[in-house]
C-alpha cells in the first residue's frame, strides 16, 4: 500500500515514517509534506492508497485539505493528531481511523493491518467479477488498456500483418496484437466465418453478399 504523510511538525513526520518503515512492511512510503498545499500536490501526483494526515497546520488544516482532494482518487485518510476533540468530525468526513500522538505502535500496526485486509477483500471481489465477466465477453488488451467486448458487437476482424483490427457495430476499431488465427480459437459463437485469409466476418451482421 502506497502512503504519504502530511504534517507540519518535522519530528512527528520523522517519527511516523520510522514507525511505518520499522513495523509496517506492507507500507510503501511515497513522500511527505509539511503543509496542506504541499500535501495536495503530493497526493495528486502520487495517488496514494493512504494519507496519514495531521489536523492543525498553518494556513489550512487537514479538513480543508480533504475538501480539495481530486474526485477521481480519494485515498483512505488516517488522522494523526494530538487533539481528541476532532474525532467526531474526522469520522464525518469518512476517515478510516484517528490516531492520537504520540502514536502507539500497536494501534498503528492494527490500523494498517485492518486496512490491508479490507483492501485485499475488495481486490478479491473485483478479481472475481473480472473472471465472471471474462467468461461472457472477449477480453481485448490493447495500447489504451483493456476492452471487454460482446461477440455480438463484432462486425468483422481484419488481419493486418501480426495484428488484428476489430470492427464493431458502433463504428469503433480496435487494433490488437493478436493474429487472426488467435481469434479463431477465442471466438465461441458459431456465427463467425473465415471468409478470406484476411477476414473473419460475423454472419449475423451480414447485410449483403456480392459475387
Amino acid at each position: 500500500m502506497k502512503a504519504v504523510i502530511v504534517d507540519d511538525e518535522a519530528g512527528s513526520r520523522n517519527n511516523l515514517k520510522f514507525l511505518l518503515e520499522r513495523f509496517c512492511p506492507q507500507i510503501e512510503m511515497a513522500g511527505w509534506a509539511a503543509d496542506a498545499e504541499e500535501g495536495l500536490a503530493l497526493i495528486t501526483k502520487e495517488e496514494p492508497d493512504l494519507v496519514f494526515l495531521d489536523i492543525e497546520m498553518p494556513e489550512q488544516d487537514g479538513f480543508q485539505l480533504i475538501e480539495k482532494l481530486p474526485a477521481y482518487h480519494r485515498p483512505k485518510i488516517i488522522f494523526t493528531t494530538a487533539y481528541e476533540q476532532y474525532a467526531v468530525k474526522a469520522f464525518k468526513v469518512s476517515a478510516v481511523d484517528y490516531l492520537l500522538k504520540p502514536i502507539d505502535i500497536d494501534e498503528l500496526k492494527a490500523t494498517v493491518q485492518r486496512i490491508e485486509k479490507e483492501m485485499n477483500a475488495t481486490w478479491k471481489e473485483a478479481l472475481q467479477r473480472f473472471k465472471e465477466e471474462s467468461h461472457k465477453k472477449l477480453v481485448i488488451p490493447h495500447q489504451s488498456g483493456i476492452t471487454f467486448l460482446e461477440e455480438s458487437e463484432i462486425v468483422c476482424l481484419e488481419a493486418n500483418r501480426n495484428y488484428t483490427e476489430i470492427h464493431t457495430k458502433r463504428d469503433k476499431k480496435i487494433m490488437v496484437a493478436k493474429t487472426l488465427g488467435d481469434f479463431e480459437d477465442l471466438l465461441t459463437s458459431g456465427s463467425f466465418f473465415r471468409a478470406h485469409r484476411s477476414f473473419i466476418i460475423n454472419l449475423k451482421a451480414l447485410e449483403q453478399w456480392v459475387n
